[in-house]
Order: structure tokens, then sequence, then C-alpha cells
């Protein structure tokens, strides 16, 4: 599973783009995040949800999860819109991306339908191996 993650806003303005791939992280780190995409339902949330500009300071978030398989999917959050359920897989996240398993990258991938949980994996660009 590739997760990609992005996170800007806040007092700071400063931007994180971050991506992690379960085949490289320990097992059970690997099975905890897969939980967490699991409880938070997260194939099935809405892709956009209008951020509240009445917020000072707010992050805003972009996730775009790839099972590999089936599963493609982007939402786009800001601080006031995440649900609960949502929550703890975007504390992980943030951990994750600031550990030794976050890659950088340049961008969250485009192209996912906003929101198609139908894609071929065949029509997804070739990424080279991770480096650990």
């Amino acid at each position: 599973m590739e997760i990609y993650f992005k996170r800007t806003g806040g007092f700071m303005g400063r931007s994180i783009m971050r991506m992690v791939d379960t085949a490289v992280l320990p097992h059970e780190k690997a099975t905890a995040l897969r939980t967490l995409v699991t409880q938070a339902d997260f194939f099935e949330l809405p892709s956009e949800t209008a951020v509240s500009s009445s917020i000072a300071d707010q992050f805003e978030y972009t996730v775009l999860i790839d099972d590999g398989k089936t599963h493609r999917h982007r939402i786009k959050r800001g601080d006031s819109t995440i649900p609960s359920t949502l929550w703890p897989l975007m504390r992980e996240l943030t951990t994750l991306t600031h550990s030794e398993y976050g890659r950088a990258i340049d961008d969250i991938p485009i192209g996912d339908g906003g929101g198609d949980d139908n894609f071929s994996p065949a029509a997804v660009p070739h990424r080279p191996p991770l480096q650990p």
C-alpha cells in the first residue's frame, strides 16, 4: 500500500509532502497502518469537504492511498472537517512522514478520478523501488 500525504498551512505555513510504502515498513507498523485505514473507512470517504476559511492557521491535508490492487482514493480536508474516525490515521501519517519511512515527493499524483475506487493498477505509471 502506498500512501501519499500532503499537509499545508498552519501558523508557519510549511508544506510537508511525503510518501510512505507499507512494503518497507516493519510488519507491525504496516499492519497497524492498514488497520487505521480500514477503521477510518478511508475508501468510502467523500473526496473533498469544504475547508472553513474562518479558522485561522488550520492545516489542510491531501491524502491519496493506493492499495496496489483495486482501490485508489484521494481526500482533501482541513483540520475542521476531519471526522473523528480519520484522526488516528492522520496522526499516524504525520508521525510516519517525519520518520525515516517518509520519502519526500514533489506532489501528490493526479489522475485518480477524484475518488475512483476502481482503477487498473496497470494504468499506474511505473514507480522506481524505494530505497530504505
